[in-house]
């Protein structure tokens, strides 16, 4: 094991490499990107949905 010193002797030397702000940046994108899937399912099953809607109403009223 590194042990407390070795593990905060790493993470600052990550920092200084810029290892920190690559990472946070990357959370981010990622973050981004589900936000947007979410946004297009949505949009998309709430159109099917309707279409759907009408589909059956259409069929129920013929029977």
């Amino acid at each position: 094991m590194i042990g407390l010193v070795g593990s905060v002797r790493l993470l600052r030397s990550n920092c200084r490499a810029g290892w920190c702000d690559t990472r946070a940046v990357t959370a981010m994108e990622y973050g981004l990107i589900a936000a947007l899937v979410a946004v297009v399912m949505i949009s998309a099953l709430t159109t099917v949905g309707t279409q759907l809607s009408a589909t059956f109403t259409s069929i129920g009223a013929k029977i």
